[in-house]
């Protein structure tokens, strides 16, 4: 018979698969990439590179669970020698990374942000290879960058609606957690005639 840390083990491999497989079909990440493309948010790459940048948490939509305390499975022994699931707590961490908060209406603090001026400037030189900035000499794009920057801080940053995706009513972050751990105990009861009795669910906004 198997000992109840072996149980609570296989108890936590059908939670991670359930809830992942749920995280891969709502393709939350995928879909804020894309629409920050469609928003033109897309200066230096590296927002819409998460896996290269870790512009944004997780990073990818197989990557939801990979902390090691991500999924955390209580079981209790019954007298009839069987085990039960009597506590289950499943952490997701989600957001955006540093300064890509202040391109989204739903994350921006408010604040005004100088944005950087070397990535500008960068920037500039890529835009000058296209043919743009042509009046713009090499040694002035560090000058016109912080003209850039500066009016940015002044006036704003554009933000939009990206990453709306996360805060979806049917296909964000909250319901498909709960629609994952609705399957994970389906299974565990077809398996094990035991379900989650209690299941605490964290959703850590960055």
């Amino acid at each position: 018979m198997a000992s109840i840390g072996q149980f609570k083990n296989r108890a936590k491999v059908i939670i991670v698969a359930a809830v992942g497989k749920e995280f891969k079909k709502a393709q939350i990440v995928a879909r804020i990439i894309n629409r920050a493309k469609q928003e033109g948010h897309v200066a230096t790459g590296k927002l819409v590179e998460p896996r290269r940048t870790r512009s944004i948490t997780p990073f990818a939509d197989d990557r939801w669970l990979i902390r090691k305390d991500a999924v955390i499975v209580s079981a209790v022994k019954l007298p009839s020698e069987e085990y039960m699931v009597s506590n289950v707590t499943v952490r997701v961490r989600y957001g955006l990374n540093g300064k890509y908060q202040n391109l989204s209406q739903a994350f921006a603090s408010g604040k005004k942000w100088f944005p950087p001026v070397n990535a500008i400037a960068k920037w500039i030189e890529a835009k000058k290879g296209q043919g743009e900035f042509s009046d713009v000499s090499h040694k002035n794009i560090k000058k016109v960058a912080f003209a850039i920057a500066l009016k940015q801080q002044q006036e704003g940053i554009k933000k939009t609606k990206f990453a709306d995706a996360f805060f979806d009513k049917r296909t964000g972050v909250a319901p498909t957690l709960r629609k994952g751990i609705a399957k994970a105990s389906k299974r565990l009861e077809f398996l094990y005639a035991t379900s989650i009795e209690r299941s605490i669910l964290k959703m850590i906004q960055l």
